[in-house]
């Protein structure tokens, strides 16, 4: 893996003061001889009939790669938030005030996926995420009722004076009017 520049992706990523002196393929390599001794260690337990230890293997296995399906999100969402919050500081009409609001909004929405990739506390991120949302939407509400009071009253004015207006207006004919001879 040394010989593919892999070990110079940290650097570009500038996730390199994370590994400090370690390269990256020194890493994936420990992770791939881990990996392999964990399937060996199932396969060990199956051959000899330790099933329960086999299953709990297993579930370790499983476990651990939703942790670094979830770390990978977390890496790649919150490289990406630094990237865009960096193109919303440097844009014409962006502020650095602006690019902080933007990288917390993309973290938050990165570290929700994360955490439920992970599958650690899917119910706290639901329960999170859906009260983060609700109280969006009563705050629009709230500003646009308070705020829209008085355009609401003269919409709600016009209506009214335009139905009184056309009920004035409006002639009722008798019952039997569908007689042509019948008078108005």
């Amino acid at each position: 893996m040394a010989n593919t520049q892999i070990d110079t992706l940290p650097t570009k990523l500038g996730l390199q003061s994370v590994l400090g002196e370690k390269k990256f393929s020194d890493l994936v390599g420990c992770a791939i001889v881990f990996f392999a001794m964990l399937f060996a260690s199932i396969a060990a337990a199956d051959l000899l009939g330790f099933n329960h230890i086999s299953n709990i293997i297993a579930l370790f296995v499983a476990f651990g790669g939703q942790i670094i399906l979830g770390a990978i999100i977390l890496t790649i969402g919150f490289w990406l938030a630094n990237i865009i919050a960096g193109a919303v500081a440097r844009s014409e009409q962006g502020s650095q005030f602006l690019a902080n609001i933007v990288r917390v909004l993309i973290m938050g929405l990165v570290l929700a996926m994360g955490l439920k990739a992970m599958g650690i506390a899917d119910s706290i991120v639901n329960l999170a995420f859906g009260l983060t949302l609700g109280s969006v939407a009563v705050a629009f509400a709230l500003s646009f009722g308070l705020g829209g009071r008085e355009a609401a009253a003269r919409l709600l004015r016009r209506i009214q004076d335009k139905a009184e207006s056309e009920a004035s207006h409006k002639v009722i004919l008798p019952k039997n009017a569908q007689d042509k001879d019948a008078p108005l």
